[in-house]
């Protein structure tokens, strides 16, 4: 998100709608990286409801700086006996439910 519009909830907005519409696919999890230090990024990513699952270690150079990396992961539905691939995002938007999770998006921002 850009600085100018940072500490207005877009972020959350943002996963709010992307979180529903990877369900809806059929995902079972989302995983989310954040290059450390990243106050404002963990904070979101705890209040959507991302779990920590690990760090890499000096696996990124940034600002002539080695920074690690922190994983978290949100669970979007149990995970099934017997997994079936995911609806491809052409099929998905065809099929109306892209549209109708897009709005209801759409509408947090009001």
């Amino acid at each position: 998100v850009h600085a100018r519009c940072r500490r207005r909830g877009l972020g959350r907005i943002l996963y709010h709608t992307l979180l529903p519409m990877l369900a809806s696919q059929g995902f079972v999890a989302a995983l989310a990286g954040v290059t450390l230090p990243n106050d404002a990024s963990e904070a979101l990513h705890q209040a959507v409801g991302f779990a920590k699952v690990g760090t890499y270690e000096n696996v990124g150079y940034k600002h002539g700086v080695w920074r690690d990396t922190r994983w978290y992961r949100y669970t979007l539905r149990p995970l099934p006996d017997l997994p079936s691939d995911p609806v491809p995002l052409p099929t998905f938007v065809v099929a109306g439910s892209f549209s109708r999770l897009l709005e209801a998006g759409r509408l947090l921002l009001r």
